[in-house]
């Protein structure tokens, strides 16, 4: 099995609004964006009432991407 090197690891932070499993929240989950394998989901997510909850739950010193396009729908933010 080949293993992979930190230094390949981006982790993003994506803020959803109203996912289809949590219809009325807004989600917290975390992304291991890897070069040499499909993105992974953390097992952890955090479940919040408003915007601003949500985005307190995103570490500091981060920085906000633009929503791409072709982003579902559902994606409010992304931050890494």
């Amino acid at each position: 099995m080949e293993t992979i090197d930190q230094k390949e690891i981006l982790d993003m932070w994506v803020i959803y609004d109203r996912p289809s499993d949590y219809p009325d929240k807004y989600v917290v989950r975390k992304w291991a964006i890897m070069s040499k394998a499909a993105p992974l989901a953390s097992v952890g997510q955090s479940v919040h009432d408003t915007l601003d909850q949500a985005r307190e739950a995103i570490p500091q010193g981060l920085f906000k991407l633009d929503r791409f396009i072709d982003d579902d729908l559902a994606i409010k933010e992304v931050w890494v």
